[in-house]
């Protein structure tokens, strides 16, 4: 029997905040002013006119959570049905631990979780491990990956303001898969 699988459901949860593409040009000439930057040279390099910002006080944990119960919301799927949470986010709340024990301890879940990070790629990699994953499990029950770009590292720029603080973060998502045959 060969199996295959697909993404049968996904959420997304994107943060009300914005910040200028103009805003974020004039916060790197203010704290770098030896480095010359044009006016508008992201949008005209990127097509960027605005970039989508969470509160200050959001994890990359919280923004998963939002994604993942409007998906477990969506579905009708209870949490004690997961049996995998990957989370593929490229950065994390702290170091230690993984961001998904966080997601997992947030959501009521009881299953095997880890990160899988390798940047843009990650949410990739994890789409292969839930599906290695699924063929192995004596139960039914999907799979549930969540992936967030929940906030930009710190500018390599020495003089960047405030390099340390807390800084913009963006979108997260959530999906399931299932085995069909």
């Amino acid at each position: 029997m060969t199996v295959h699988s697909s993404i049968v459901h996904a959420a997304v949860h994107i943060p009300e905040g914005r910040q200028s593409v103009t805003a974020v040009e004039d916060r790197f000439r203010a704290g770098n002013p030896t480095h010359p930057l044009s006016r508008g040279v992201l949008q005209r390099m990127y097509g960027l006119a605005e970039r989508t910002v969470a509160d200050d006080h959001d994890q990359p944990s919280d923004l998963a959570v939002h994604a993942a119960r409007d998906l477990l919301a969506d579905t009708g799927t209870d949490p004690a049905g997961i049996d995998l949470l990957l989370y593929a986010g490229i950065l994390a709340d702290m170091e230690e631990p993984a961001t998904a024990h966080v997601v997992a301890d947030k959501l009521g879940l009881r299953c095997p979780v880890f990160d899988l990070k390798n940047a843009c790629n990650g949410v990739l990699n994890a789409l292969e491990v839930a599906d290695a994953f699924i063929p192995t499990r004596a139960r039914t029950l999907p799979p549930n990956l969540v992936r967030t770009n929940a906030k930009a590292p710190p500018m390599p720029w020495p003089n960047w303001p405030n390099a340390n603080a807390a800084t913009p973060r963006t979108t997260s998502s959530a999906a399931s898969r299932h085995g069909t045959t």
